[in-house]
């Protein structure tokens, strides 16, 4: 999973491919010492089967989604629903757990600790959680399907 420190803060449709100027890697590890967790699991049948008993262990409710839009016959409300829902900051209510099963994406989370947004890249089969009360903003970048 790659992971960058944002020079800036996400503005929805202006900024959402760019990093801003002096933007820099982050480690996974410097991910997790924020209190949010990164796992690999892989996107076959016993990848998944791993995320659901992870996600079992830990409290998390189990739910799929597929934000495949190009499966909806082109059905605009729909679609620009799932852009709303992708593109609006949210704060999690309780701690999210994703796994990303294909497509491509990146999630803004917000660093209030430090002053600073955090992006992930995730590549299928990777997974991470987020502490409740986490500011995010997921960002499209491709077809995806994603398990929660």
């Amino acid at each position: 999973m790659r992971a960058f420190v944002r020079s800036t803060a996400p503005i929805d449709g202006v900024n959402d491919a760019d990093l801003g100027g002096d933007s820099h890697p982050a480690s996974v590890e410097g991910f997790s010492a924020l209190g949010r967790k990164a796992f690999t699991f892989g996107i076959d049948a016993q990848g998944q089967d791993k995320f659901k008993a992870a996600a079992r262990s830990q409290g998390y409710q189990l739910e799929a989604i597929k934000l495949e839009t190009r499966q909806l016959d082109d059905v605009q409300p729909i679609r620009d629903l799932i852009n709303k829902i992708l593109h609006q900051r949210v704060t999690s209510p309780s701690e999210p757990m994703f796994l990303s099963l294909s497509g491509s994406y990146s999630i803004d989370i917000e660093d209030p600790a430090n002053d600073r947004w955090i992006r992930l890249v995730p590549e299928p089969g990777e997974a991470f959680s987020l502490p409740a009360g986490a500011l995010q903003r997921k960002n499209r970048i491709s077809r995806i399907s994603l398990s929660f």
